[in-house]
């Protein structure tokens, strides 16, 4: 694995052999250090100390790593103490919700169309600590997220409750969706 070497990982819990289970057992070992270290970078940023920060992760294209990268950071964050939570913005592909194995209605597809309240749509993750906004089996699927008003709406209100919010995205090259959303947030990666 080319996060851990195999011996490293056999010495971890069986439900924390990811990446995301190392950066919370190990939070001393490098790559648990270079999380912190891009995480720190994007909460300088611009708008800093402006309430909680929002950041986008995304890729070209599918598989190259953004969801499992989403997904550490929170983890890493939330480790350290900060109200945290993921939102998985990839309809298509729900990586976050399959990650994490929370399949819950209704999701963030409804909270964004003004379907469901947000907080019906948010999660607390029963083993690592931050919640998650899971993408659902939408009777809305097919409309573009682009299309839902409230976006801005939901961010406005998530940087109010949280520390960071991280948002997984589809590729940048898929559709409009994620191009949409860069405008919102404070920092992509």
């Amino acid at each position: 694995s080319p996060f851990a070497p195999p011996a490293e990982l056999r010495q971890l819990p069986p439900d924390r052999r990811t990446p995301v289970g190392r950066v919370i057992e190990r939070p001393e070992s490098a790559l648990a250090a270079a999380y912190r270290d891009v995480l720190d970078l994007v909460e300088r940023g611009p708008g800093a100390g402006q309430g909680g920060r929002i950041i986008l992760v995304t890729g070209a294209y599918p598989g190259v790593g953004a969801t499992t990268l989403a997904a550490s950071r929170t983890a890493s964050a939330a480790a350290s103490g900060r109200r945290t939570m993921i939102i998985d913005a990839d309809l298509r592909r729900r990586g976050a919700t399959r990650l994490f194995d929370i399949y819950h209605e209704p999701g963030i597809h409804e909270a964004a169309f003004g379907v469901a309240p947000l907080e019906r749509t948010i999660v607390q993750h029963d083993v690592y600590p931050f919640e998650i906004a899971p993408a659902s089996e939408s009777r809305l699927y097919g409309r573009e997220l682009s299309a839902a008003a409230l976006w801005p709406n939901l961010l406005r209100e998530m940087r109010a409750k949280f520390d960071l919010v991280v948002i997984d995205a589809p590729p940048v090259f898929e559709g409009v969706e994620t191009r949409m959303l860069t405008r919102m947030v404070d920092a992509t990666l």
